[in-house]
């Protein structure tokens, strides 16, 4: 699975105490075996409802999370982080100054073909 989580744009910082309360959603995805563009089984990660509540610039830190079941040693399961990566920077706009939605990626196309969890208008 990947958590997402909001951080400010130093990503060498620690997140923000206030900027986990703007980050709203499900912020746990499962894995997804979907096709890309050419056809191409890969694993996706979606996260059809996350939004961020405040105005700003922030980096998304997302955390692939391995889960261990119960062992001989130990009676409940637990996780480990198996590798982190931050996405690039993001403009969070209020309503009144959103610039306008962007075009869908061919990619987005192929996805919301393939799963009912991505809707889009505009497509």
């Amino acid at each position: 699975m990947v958590t997402v989580n909001l951080w400010s744009i130093d990503e060498s910082n620690q997140p923000l105490r206030e900027l986990h309360t703007d980050l709203v959603g499900n912020i746990i995805a499962e894995s997804r075996v979907l096709e890309d563009v050419d056809g191409f089984k890969k694993i996706y990660f979606i996260f059809p409802n996350v939004y961020v509540r405040k105005e700003g610039r922030y980096r998304l830190c997302f955390r692939l999370i391995k889960i261990f079941g119960p062992t001989h040693d130990r009676l409940l399961p637990y996780t480990s982080v198996m590798d982190t990566i931050f996405s690039n920077v993001i403009q969070v706009y209020l309503p009144k100054h959103f610039p306008g939605k962007s075009k869908p990626s061919m990619l987005m196309k192929v996805l919301v073909k393939q799963t009912n969890d991505l809707k889009s208008r505009n497509l």
